[in-house]
């Protein structure tokens, strides 16, 4: 088993509006699978994904569960739906 935080990065995001980060703005991940597979995952940036949907939201502040993928071959032992908070912004005023 190996596990290392993964960042929380926002999808999605509606035109003009603002989501500065997640909170927390990593989740603590743990996978399973082959020796050889989890020791190249410190050399494969971005292999493992965790993101927030923000399809239709508009401005507010949200709890929002997010998604992890991880590649093939390798198991998410935890979390198995860790939830974050995501403020929206609305587009500045001129």
């Amino acid at each position: 088993m190996l596990s290392w935080p993964v960042p929380v990065s926002p999808t999605n995001l509606g035109e003009g509006l603002t989501a500065p980060a997640a909170e927390p703005a990593s989740v603590q991940v743990t996978l399973a699978g082959p020796f050889d597979q989890l020791s190249q995952l410190a050399n494969t940036p971005g292999a493992v994904a965790a993101t927030v949907d923000l399809r239709d939201l508009g401005p507010g502040t949200y709890n929002l569960p997010v998604q992890i993928q991880v590649p093939a071959g390798l198991q998410l032992i935890s979390p198995a739906a860790p939830i974050v908070s995501v403020t929206i912004y609305p587009p500045p005023t001129p």
